[in-house]
């Protein structure tokens, strides 16, 4: 099982898999305190420029997106 397949444990999203889950959500989780679900913690921290650049694309910021340097 890839980290992308590990199923979302908690919340809304709980049974999907975590790289389905969106970018904007898993951020909000990163930054939120705590030592709970640290195999999602992991995930966010491993993911988080990536995760960023999905944010811009989901929000629409082009601008902010073209300048995240985020290469696909």
């Amino acid at each position: 099982m890839t980290d992308d397949e590990y199923l979302m444990p908690f919340g809304k999203h709980a049974g999907v898999p975590i790289g389905e889950v969106s970018a904007s959500y898993l951020l909000w989780f990163a930054d939120t305190e705590g030592d709970n679900y640290p195999k999602v913690r992991s995930y966010c921290r491993k993911n988080r420029r990536q995760l960023e650049h999905e944010k811009c694309e989901e929000d629409y910021i082009k601008e902010e997106c073209i300048g995240c340097g985020y290469d696909d």
